[in-house]
């Protein structure tokens, strides 16, 4: 009988400590709390047995957290913006301790909403509205940067922000959106500008190099002319040169006697010729013509 007390005993004792254990999983820190008193560091990983009258293991989850939510910015210029964005931040598993003493196992993250709000504001402040368009990441820096800065201190750390997009009030869009215009119009006139321009240089320059062309071929015609009139020079004076040469060559060949002798060579050949002829001589010179309707 008292056997069977023993093993009821023991096996009640069993149990109850079997109901009093628990299992720290990945993204937890355990804290051990006893008779009221939390312990100092923190417990590892992995399934813990404890008394079931004076000891217990208070969870801390430590894995990231995403808190989506729309935030409407004040900008420098006095214009509203709102923006959808997501903070991812977790508690960091080396301020556990005082992160649940100062806020309990369930605590919210009232602590990181009401973070990101204020820096959120302090940081679009700084910015004109129009500005924001192409300053996301720097404003994203910005927030992500106090706001980090306003929970530290609380046990929290920001693992991202990110702004997923950004509304801006309709005037400055359609502003925007007139300006982008514009510009595109500006940047096709200065295309259009410039391949006409190029257009323009290459019809010169190739009206350019066809003058050219034709001055050359001008000039090269003004030089074969040339050079073919000195040719006709050069061979007109061979003539004249040649003809001055033959007559030097007969002046100095001709004598008085050979004139005389053509004359009557002349006279004789006249004598035989069946047309009328007057021939008057001194005796030295012959002198004739044609026809006697030529004598006055």
């Amino acid at each position: 009988m008292k056997t069977q007390i023993f093993i009821l005993v023991i096996v009640i004792l069993i149990l109850l400590s079997l109901t009093n254990c628990t299992t720290i999983r990945p993204g937890e820190v355990g804290l051990k709390q006893r008779y009221g008193v939390l312990k100092p560091g923190t417990v590892a990983g992995g399934l813990k047995i404890l008394s079931p009258f004076s000891s217990k293991i208070v969870k801390i989850n430590t894995r990231i957290v995403e808190h989506k939510t729309t935030l409407h910015l004040p900008t420098k210029d006095g214009l509203e913006l709102t923006a959808e964005v997501s903070l991812f931040y977790h508690v960091r598993p080396e301020s556990a301790r005082d992160y649940y003493l100062r806020f309990g196992a369930d605590y919210d993250n009232g602590v990181v909403i009401s973070a990101l709000n204020s820096a959120a504001r302090e940081s679009s402040i700084l910015y004109n509205a129009k500005d924001l368009i192409v300053l996301r990441e720097e404003l994203e820096k910005a927030i992500s940067e106090k706001t980090a800065s306003h929970i530290t201190s609380f046990g929290y750390a920001v693992d991202n922000f990110l702004i997923m997009d950004l509304t801006l009030p309709a005037e400055i869009a359609q502003a925007i959106k007139n300006k982008v215009t514009a510009e595109q119009i500006a940047l096709q006139t200065g295309i259009d500008i410039e391949r006409k321009k190029k257009e323009l240089a290459y019809d010169i320059e190739k009206q350019k190099v066809e003058n050219n062309c034709n001055v050359e071929k001008q000039l090269q015609a003004a030089d074969l002319a040339i050079e073919k009139q000195k040719k006709e020079a050069e061979r007109m004076q061979i003539e004249a040169e040649a003809i001055k040469k033959a007559q030097l060559t007969i002046n100095e060949t001709l004598t008085d006697k050979i004139i005389k002798y053509k004359s009557l060579e002349i006279s004789k050949n006249l004598t035989t010729s069946q047309n009328t002829k007057l021939i008057i001589t001194d005796g030295k010179n012959i002198g004739m013509h044609n026809d006697l309707g030529d004598i006055k």
